[in-house]
């Protein structure tokens, strides 16, 4: 399996809920996933049940080193599936290793819709969007914006990433535990975010809607949780606003089912999501969510989530976000566990895509 990264986002999370499982048949199939990062998201959980991780060159500093380790790799491993996680198709070398080693089963599984234009990586995509299509046995997107993104009109199948909602749920005590930790009180608003430091993410507009919301007199904070390139400068720039004391910066962490019931709102106004599993998981944590109308209408499991244009204003969105928020968390909850989002209903169709074949479904 290739695909996953360092960053324990949406791809990750959704592989870890399915390869973690305590249904998925580690005595059946063997899960080798291949990086060149020093270690991925999860690693250790998803070693200890039974998984293996195998190391390659790094992409972008040896590309010839990573095709020879990648062909080198299935050849000595007689892998029987190849399954690929794609943000785009600007990377086709695992596709390329598993053809030369005469690997049939190739499962191609899109998670974004779309990448910055203009960009080396998005002409790659455009030039090989074709061969992907060609090649996979198994087409699989965790929306339809994903799917056309990736295999334009063709067929695919819509796999939608899940969530543990055992996991993933309304608690009292841990919103008390993470408002106290960080000084928030009841009366005060806090808007979440849950996402890494990437242009897309829109960090920078959600510093200027809260500033809005303050400058309306109303007590608010906001929270960050995560890492990545531009944590630094919107840090910086949260302190040349003024907004030090607003503004909480929480590292990655693995616990983030913790943090969720703490928001009063999550907000995400992405300029492009593939899917958008934060939204997913705060939502089964009982959190109403605002966000853009970049992000797939497919995530709004609840039909409670208020969507806006990202060319309205800051002032605009911050409107938007204080109307009443009051919300029944528990039903949230509920509609997530009762949606196809849910890992517990899902697992078997999973298994089935892990051993390059669509379910049978009855």
């Amino acid at each position: 399996m290739f695909g996953l990264s360092s960053y324990p986002g949406g791809i990750e999370n959704a592989i870890m809920n399915v390869l973690c499982h305590e249904r998925f048949p580690e005595d059946q199939i063997h899960v080798s996933l291949v990086t060149y990062e020093p270690a991925i998201a999860f690693e250790e959980t998803i070693l200890a049940k039974g998984h293996h991780v195998l190391r390659v060159p790094h992409l972008k500093k040896d590309p010839f080193g990573y095709a020879r380790a990648i062909r080198k790799r299935m050849l000595e491993q007689r892998f029987d599936v190849v399954y690929v996680n794609m943000l785009t198709a600007a990377n086709v070398l695992p596709i390329l290793g598993a053809k030369a080693a005469g690997i049939q089963n190739i499962v191609l599984h899109a998670h974004a819709s779309s990448t910055v234009k203009g960009s080396f990586r998005h002409i790659l995509h455009r030039m090989n969007r074709g061969y992907c299509v060609r090649n996979a046995s198994l087409r699989l997107a965790c929306s339809a914006a994903a799917g056309q993104w990736l295999y334009g009109d063709c067929d695919f199948t819509i796999v939608p990433n899940t969530i543990d909602c055992r996991r993933f749920k309304p608690s009292e005590e841990s919103r008390a535990f993470i408002r106290k930790t960080y000084g928030i009180d009841e009366k005060t608003l806090l808007i979440g975010h849950v996402g890494r430091f990437a242009p897309e993410k829109n960090h920078a507009f959600m510093l200027d809607i809260i500033d809005c919301i303050l400058r309306k007199g109303i007590r608010a904070k906001i929270l960050f949780v995560g890492d990545g390139i531009l944590k630094s400068s919107i840090q910086q720039k949260a302190h040349a606003m003024g907004l030090s004391e607003q503004t909480i910066f929480v590292p990655t962490t693995s616990e983030v089912e913790k943090i969720y019931p703490a928001f009063d709102v999550f907000l995400f106004p992405s300029s492009y999501e593939g899917f958008g599993m934060a939204m997913l998981e705060a939502q089964s944590c009982g959190v109403p969510c605002v966000c853009s109308d970049m992000v797939s209408e497919a995530v709004d499991a609840t039909k409670t989530t208020r969507y806006i244009s990202l060319k309205k204003t800051p002032a605009h969105w911050a409107d938007i976000i204080l109307q009443d928020i009051a919300v029944d968390k528990d039903m949230l909850h509920r509609r997530i566990c009762a949606s196809d989002y849910n890992a517990e209903t899902q697992i078997d169709k999973y298994i089935s895509f892990l051993r390059g074949k669509e379910p049978e479904y009855e």
